[in-house]
């Protein structure tokens, strides 16, 4: 009966360190925006509209904790949107309200995912109508 006692306790402590094991996805060692960064092929729906376009998302070299959307709703790779990158809730993107090429774009986020994916969505309005977009990245 004792080794039955310790075998339970052994295992139970085992399993205790094995259920302990930080998720890679919510590590916030190291810069939290690099899991972020590169190329992405962007699906976008909107409306009754799907389309397919790439974008590049580097870090900003003068705000640590943002990173730099190149072609973002597919306007050109000369002008960049900006967004923020959580160190808290470090699979979270927030695409800072601005205005690009005469489209305001609002309410923008984005969350990574476990598949190495980003499901985002934003609102855009180019002076005539606002949109409401939703994309799926991918690598």
């Amino acid at each position: 009966m004792r080794n039955l006692l310790k075998l339970s306790l052994l295992l139970g402590i085992l399993f205790m360190f094995n259920s302990c094991e930080e998720d890679p996805l919510n590590e916030t060692t190291g810069d939290v925006r690099d899991r972020f960064i590169g190329d992405w092929v962007v699906v976008e729906t909107e409306n009754d509209l799907d389309r397919t376009y790439n974008i590049t998302i580097e870090k900003s070299s003068s705000n640590n904790s943002r990173v730099n959307i190149f072609n973002f709703y597919n306007l050109g790779e000369s002008d960049s949107a900006t967004a923020s990158v959580s160190s808290v809730a470090v699979r979270s993107l927030t695409v800072i309200n601005q205005t690009l090429v005469n489209h305001a774009i609002q309410d923008g986020g984005g969350i990574y995912n476990d598949n190495n994916t980003i499901t985002m969505s934003y609102k855009i309005d180019d002076g005539n109508s606002e949109r409401e977009v939703n994309a799926i990245l991918s690598r």
